[in-house]
């Protein structure tokens, strides 16, 4: 469904009511007769279309937060492996944390990225 948006000839705000007498935002007088139309600038807008980017954008953010919630709770585990690495004794359980440490780090590091590469665009 297409709709058409009249803007002011002054200011260039958007008229949502053709039964408006002035404009909200610079107050100059409107008039909509047939023979004054050239006057406003007309733009016709898609509604699926802004529908279809709103939604997009919606996702994407969501993902942008689900990313964010996993990377603090990487960032977590990532400290508190740490602290098990420093306070054992037991060297099979230090080469474990080591790994897992790497693995952690690495994922993070994954995640970052695609935060930051997602947040361009």
């Amino acid at each position: 469904m297409e709709v058409k948006v009249y803007h002011c000839p002054s200011c260039g705000g958007s008229i949502e009511d053709t039964n408006s007498k002035f404009c909200k935002y610079c107050g100059s007088k409107l008039n909509f007769e047939d023979e004054n139309l050239h006057k406003y600038k007309i733009e016709t807008i898609d509604h699926a279309k802004v529908i279809n980017e709103t939604t997009k954008a919606e996702t994407s953010k969501t993902k942008l937060k689900i990313y964010g919630f996993i990377l603090i709770a990487l960032l977590i585990f990532i400290a508190f492996s740490t602290v098990v690495l420093i306070f054992s004794k037991s060297e099979v359980v230090q080469v474990m944390m080591v790994g897992i440490i790497g693995l952690s780090f690495m994922l993070t590091m994954v995640i970052l990225f695609t935060l930051l590469t997602n947040s361009n665009h």
